[in-house]
């Protein structure tokens, strides 16, 4: 409709959207205990593009205002941390700013209301001509009287809700009917709403026209961005720019090389600690990871809430020791019994358990009360399903484990796990959160069984190692027994000695020496490589790709040592590379591969210590295949991705269970590969289809043990996402293009 504007109108709008930019063009890292500059900082400098998925739709980059351009009405759910408030602040500048051009959207009128702040004051939800005041824009009794009306009658409005969950569990249902008369007055208006995940059930505003879209987690390119962004800004104690962006490349470094730090910072709100940590320590993060958890724990399990004035929204308020007993219970219970996930049933009777021996709790909160305030406020749990809880984030279930472990006496059972993948990080860190006797006594027994067991010796002896930087205080003799035992393991001096190191998977990284120990890429340097090679996994590529820098001959005429061909191929690879090889570089230089036909596949053996992918496309010039050349494919030990593309005939894959690194597996235009069976026994954890999956296909899939994502374009009907979770319980189901590997 038209919109019949005063010159009053005009003067009060600049100055509003003046105030907007200024007042939200911030971020604040609430609980953080950091230098002034650094606990409050520029949004627009430092802000980055967040991903959103929503049903039936391929992950996509969000800026927020195309999700908004496409959908008028959005609901945005998100992790504790994971950039819903940050992506409400950004819109609203930018709307402010006149930076919104697409979709129609230029010319909006941003309304920014926290409803944390609306409801934690007991004020009642805002009425058009309220929604300034509620919002505590100062000078608002300055507005002209009915100009929201107008703005939001003539389709202008933008209505931010931030923080749904942040209500009073008694008063969502409330802020819903609110909502919903809010929008049926003026239905032009642009409105998104956001809120963790479980804190509202599914399709809560669908009936009022809301497209759903949760946030993602960042990719490894997307933290590089962001710690680039953080320390490109300048700062105010004068460093030389150049010193802070080598300060945010060592930390890039340091994410990309230690698992747990990368799980960390795929979280936005993680990734900003780390970076604000790494700034004000001026290049240095906390003495290690302990010390990283618990600063984080602390700003999500007490502070930021407190400074952010949310109290009790779930109708309990529980402090940061007594979330963090509950959460220790649970994390080590997953972790005994090998579970990844539990039922909500579970975790409310291990809550029970725990309340006990809390009567302080107990006596204001139940068990499942306390559940839900872990799932909604923790920023430690979520719903990863109907009826399903797990924790957000491994890198803490890991350490709270650990906690509970140290607290129960429980050494024995960590010594006698030492060797088992999934509980490397837990003894890592219960050696730093034990006192002396404790972390002596689990590093003396982890070596004893090294004695004992020579089958388990190189990875019991590195688990050792991996945990010495734990410790603050440890006998002498104990460690340096433990510094001549890794002595003798690394650097490796054989080819067949990095394969022995290689099987140790990941932690072997940590106790690699690095390119800066090396003055030229000499055969002790190659070996180095080489056993990062034969890991095979991110973490590795990012250690070998540091040693680019290395001259490949020592200027010094003795030691100019080159080998017929280069063992530390990584060092050479693009990885989108396909095809043949360039004349610039030789055939090893490929780590991805491409072929047609079982003629073909006979040249992938020139390249068997180098390759990472193989696509086997089908193609109108070769014969076409019944089943995939493995014979081939076994060669390859590198091998981690496996591509089948457009092969008609193509009924069984086959021999699939050798290949001991596969982890993704892609398979589009295949219609008579009806039977997958064969990963059953395989090592696939990732597989994307492009069809919905027939009854045979399932019980394929159903036993793969190791599957743990499957990606579908658009699961519908007896094949919907829920329907697929009954069959395949474990695997979680994506809708979209899959994989960015």
């Amino acid at each position: 409709m038209q919109e019949e504007r005063s010159q009053d109108d005009d003067q009060f709008e600049r100055w509003y959207l003046r105030h907007v930019s200024r007042r939200n063009d911030s971020l604040v890292l609430h609980g953080a205990d950091l230098d002034a500059d650094l606990h409050t900082t520029g949004l627009s400098a430092r802000y980055l593009r967040i991903r959103a998925v929503g049903p039936g739709e391929e992950q996509q980059e969000t800026l927020a205002e195309n999700l908004l351009a496409r959908h008028p009405r959005v609901l945005v759910r998100g992790d504790a941390g994971s950039g819903k408030t940050t992506l409400s602040h950004v819109l609203a500048v930018r709307a402010a700013q006149g930076e919104l051009d697409s979709g129609g959207l230029h010319g909006l009128v941003p309304f920014l209301l926290p409803l944390r702040t609306i409801m934690s004051k007991g004020l009642p939800l805002p009425a058009p001509g309220q929604l300034l005041s509620a919002a505590q824009v100062s000078l608002n009794e300055g507005q002209p009287a009915g100009w929201e009306q107008r703005v939001l009658a003539a389709g202008r409005g933008l209505l931010l809700v931030d923080g749904i969950d942040e209500v009073d569990a008694d008063r969502r249902e409330a802020a819903r009917r609110w909502l919903g008369e809010l929008l049926d007055a003026y239905p032009d208006t642009r409105c998104m709403v956001t809120s963790r995940p479980m804190a509202i059930r599914a399709a809560w505003l669908e009936d009022t026209g809301f497209a759903e879209f949760h946030l993602s987690p960042m990719t490894l390119d997307d933290v590089r961005a962001f710690i680039e962004r953080w320390h490109a800004v300048p700062r105010p104690f004068g460093d030389d720019s150049r010193d802070v962006a080598a300060m945010g490349e060592a930390l890039f470094v340091a994410v990309a090389q230690r698992p747990e730090l990368t799980r960390l910072a795929t979280n936005p709100l993680m990734c900003a600690l780390l970076c604000a940590l790494h700034l004000q320590t001026r290049g240095k993060l906390p003495r290690g990871r302990v010390q990283l958890y618990e600063a984080a724990l602390t700003m999500l399990l007490d502070r930021r809430d407190r400074e952010r004035r949310v109290e009790g929204p779930e109708g309990v308020l529980l402090g940061r020791e007594e979330q963090a007993v509950m959460l220790q219970h649970l994390a080590y219970w997953m972790h005994r019994n090998g579970r990844a996930e539990m039922s909500r049933e579970q975790a409310v009777a291990l809550l029970e358990e725990v309340l006990r021996g809390m009567p302080q709790v107990r006596s204001r909160a139940g068990a499942e009360q306390s559940l839900r305030h872990l799932l909604n406020r923790s920023g430690q749990l979520r719903e990863a399903a109907a009826g399903t809880v797990e924790f957000a984030h491994r890198a803490f279930q890991d350490y709270l484990a650990a906690r509970e472990a140290v607290e129960s006496r429980d050494i024995g059972l960590l010594i006698g796990r030492a060797q088992e993948d999934q509980w490397e990080d837990v003894i890592q860190l219960a050696v730093g959160v034990a006192d002396r006797r404790d972390s002596e006594e689990l590093l003396l027994g982890i070596l004893r069984r090294a004695d004992r067991e020579p089958r388990y010796r190189v990875r019991l002896v590195l688990v050792a190692g991996a945990a010495l930087e734990m410790s603050t205080r440890l006998d002498p003799a104990l460690r340096q027994e433990i510094v001549d035992r890794i002595t003798d393991l690394i650097p490796p001096r054989t080819r067949e000695g990095s394969a022995e190191l290689a099987r140790a998977g990941d932690l072997v990284l940590q106790l690699l020496p690095g390119p800066q120990q090396f003055r030229w890429l000499s055969p002790e340097a190659r070996l180095v490589v080489h056993t990062a090679e034969l890991v095979g996994s991110g973490s590795a590529q990012t250690f070998v790709q540091r040693f680019t820098a290395l001259p490949v001959t020592d200027p010094a005429p003795d030691d100019a040592w080159v080998p017929d061909r280069p063992v530390f191929s990584l060092l050479l690879t693009d990885s989108r590379t396909t095809g043949p090889p360039s004349a610039d570089l030789p055939a090893v230089a490929h780590h991805t591969l491409e072929f047609t036909g079982t003629e073909d596949a006979r040249d992938l053996s020139g390249s068997a210590d180098v390759v990472r992918k193989v696509i086997c496309r089908g193609d109108a010039t070769a014969p076409p295949i019944t089943a995939l050349p493995v014979d081939a494919l076994h060669g390859l030990p590198l091998l981690h991705t496996l591509e089948v593309v457009n092969h008609g005939l193509l009924t069984r894959l086959g021999g699939l269970r050798d290949l001991r690194r596969l982890r993704t597996l892609r398979i589009r235009g295949c219609p008579a590969l009806r039977d997958l069976s064969d990963l059953e026994h395989s090592s696939v954890m990732f597989l994307e289809l492009d069809r919905d999956p027939g009854l045979a296909v399932l019980r394929g899939l159903a036993a793969a043990r190791r599957l743990r994502v499957l990606y579908l374009p658009h699961p519908t009907g007896e094949f919907s996402a829920d329907s697929l979770a009954r069959h395949l319980p474990g695997v979680r189901i994506r809708a979209g293009a899959g994989f960015r590997h």
